[in-house]
């Protein structure tokens, strides 16, 4: 079995995520795996945040970001920011599935 079938065999299914009412700051990452063609594998893409920001400067982690108004549901929300930080557009990502959500001591974060 192939590395892409194997990882999507152990995900939730792409499907809405219900938000309990009266939850702000809701937020999703996206995960990418792609090749490198240099290195010859597949690799996780992270991304360093600037010191510019607001929250969390210098870190290292997943393209993602707030839920904003215009996102339909939160995969919509975490292609968007990964076109915002990374340029790549939505459609040449394959969706495999999702995370179960993670409920952060700060934030409610939902992946």
């Amino acid at each position: 079995m192939d590395w892409k079938r194997q990882l999507a065999s152990r995900l939730v299914p792409l499907g809405p995520i219900e938000v309990p009412p009266g939850i702000t700051g809701v937020a999703a990452v996206l995960i990418p795996i792609g090749w490198n063609e240099e290195e010859k594998r597949d690799e996780i893409l992270l991304i360093k945040r600037t010191m510019t920001v607001d929250d969390h400067k210098g870190q290292i982690g997943f393209p993602g970001g707030f839920r904003e108004v215009e996102d339909r549901d939160l995969l919509r929300t975490a292609l968007r920011e990964a076109m915002e930080e990374i340029g790549t557009p939505a459609e040449q990502f394959e969706v495999l599935g999702r995370l179960e959500p993670v409920h952060t001591h700060k934030k409610e974060v939902l992946v």
